[in-house]
């Protein structure tokens, strides 16, 4: 075999100045990483030991080598795994923004260094408008290439030093340090909005997306890290309640109307749990016989405590958040069992008339469950 190596790097003055320091320890032997080159002219790592010996009566110094370049290797892989693992707990997979962890770290950093230099910030929270649309109709594939050039197209718009994170979904915030008003970020808004009005182009699909945003500053509307994020959320849905596609600043009132929004939700659970819901007939004439000729199903929430709650106050809660299937059906089947006990007291009230949405009809299974619940009255 054709082994030739040596150490460049290892010259006369340095042997000299490692056994120096060999002395100096008073110790037996030194260790020390060296180059080595190889005869092809690569080099790697090496774990030199200078070992103190004993030849011909008089003190000696023996230089022992290994090759560590895989274990250098392994190291560095070690060194890198760890790193992504650090970059991955701290952004989105999908955007590499950075993610909530992340976010709340930054924003714990601004408040330190607003309150240091006297300083204000603003928090925007981002929403799309519409987005599940895209989601339901076009695929979650198309969904996320949105997501992607939503991020790519605002961080352009974006400073350096600002941050925007993905909070997850369709939901993006953003931090603007070192702001001298809000005519700043209301600049700012303007400028996001008008570039989320171009069309996204994906895959043949041309795309028109717009966003709501909300904006709560630092430190006149919070000075704690999550009651900043959640009052820019507040201005956000004041936004999207405007006709989105526009930007709102926090109030005050904001934060009672979106507690109120929680209560109503949570009541509205409870409620279908309990079947708190009651059907009221509206009927249908004939205007040239003066006849009924059907009636309309219409659902009323009785409350235990509020009494009648009016549809105007949680049908459109229900409708956004997926609750509308259920007490839809809830008031099915009462109009339903309501409608059979008039047919078989010889009453005759014309046609049923139900309101469902437009998910219950797309369901495959609406027909075949409409037809059991016929069959069992």
């Amino acid at each position: 075999m054709d082994i030739f190596d040596i150490n460049p790097y290892l010259t006369s003055k340095k042997v000299k100045k490692l056994i120096k320091s060999a002395k100096s320890m008073r110790a037996n032997s030194i260790q020390y990483i060296s180059i080595h080159k190889r005869k092809n002219g690569s080099e790697y790592s090496s774990r030199a030991l200078i070992q103190k010996i004993k030849f011909n009566n008089k003190d000696a110094y023996a230089i022992y080598g290994s090759d560590i370049s895989e274990m250098e290797k392994a190291q560095n892989e070690l060194l890198h795994q760890r790193d992504l693992l650090k970059h991955l707990a701290h952004h989105d997979s999908l955007t590499n923004l950075p993610n909530r962890v992340l976010l709340l770290d930054r924003l714990s950093q601004a408040i330190y260094r607003a309150e240091r230099n006297h300083m204000k910030f603003a928090v925007l929270f981002l929403d799309l408008d519409q987005f599940k649309q895209i989601n339901d109709s076009l695929g979650h594939e198309i969904g996320d290439l949105v997501i992607k050039e939503v991020a790519n197209r605002l961080k352009k718009i974006l400073r350096k030093e600002d941050t925007f994170a993905r909070l997850g979904g369709d939901e993006f915030t953003i931090v603007l340090e070192n702001i001298k008003s809000s005519n700043d970020v209301a600049t700012l808004a303007a400028k996001l909005l008008k570039n989320m009005r171009k069309s996204f182009v994906l895959k043949n699909h041309e795309l028109y997306i717009t966003c709501s945003i909300g904006i709560s500053l630092f430190p006149q509307d919070a000075k704690q890290v999550n009651l900043l994020i959640r009052n820019a959320d507040a201005a956000m849905y004041r936004a999207k309640e405007s006709g989105r596609n526009t930007f709102d600043f926090y109030s005050k009132d904001m934060t009672e109307s979106a507690y109120e929004r929680v209560v109503m939700e949570t009541s509205l659970r409870h409620a279908i749990s309990k079947n708190e819901f009651v059907v009221y007939y509206q009927p249908q004439f004939d205007i040239e016989t003066n006849l009924i000729i059907g009636v309309e199903a219409l659902a009323r929430w009785q409350h235990p405590k509020a009494g009648l709650v009016q549809p105007q106050k949680f049908i459109p809660l229900a409708e956004e958040n997926g609750m509308i299937i259920e007490i839809d059906s809830l008031i099915a089947d009462k109009a339903m069992l309501q409608y059979a006990s008039w047919i078989n007291t010889n009453k005759n009230p014309g046609k049923l008339n139900l309101n469902l949405t437009i998910k219950q009809l797309m369901h495959t299974n609406f027909i075949n469950d409409l037809k059991t619940k016929m069959e069992n009255i």
